[in-house]
């Protein structure tokens, strides 16, 4: 469920960037739900490490998927942004490698 807040000018909200469209539109992970975005995390993760889950058998541009990142071997989620062959430009959620950026 997406809740639309609108924030006053010059005001403040708690939470995480997850995901930037434009200037205009940004998505915000509300601070207060940091442990259930957490648990989340671990278990796709759990998921993804135990193959309980299917393989794609094809990628659709625009729609969101587990990947691997190749730095650390966790698991994120990422919306594939163009396909050219096998090979995919993908744009990971923003909250998720905080630690790199």
């Amino acid at each position: 469920m997406m809740i639309v807040l609108g924030v006053a000018k010059n005001s403040e909200i708690e939470g995480h960037l997850v995901n930037v469209e434009n200037t205009q539109m940004l998505y915000v992970q509300l601070a207060k739900y940091k442990n259930e975005m957490d648990s989340m995390y671990d278990k796709m993760g759990e998921m993804c490490n135990n193959g309980k889950l299917k393989p794609v058998q094809e990628v659709v541009i625009g729609y969101s998927y587990a990947v691997q990142f190749s730095q650390d071997n966790e698991w994120y989620r990422a919306r594939v942004d163009k396909k050219d062959g096998s090979k995919f430009e993908v744009s990971l959620y923003l909250q998720t490698l905080a630690e790199y950026v």
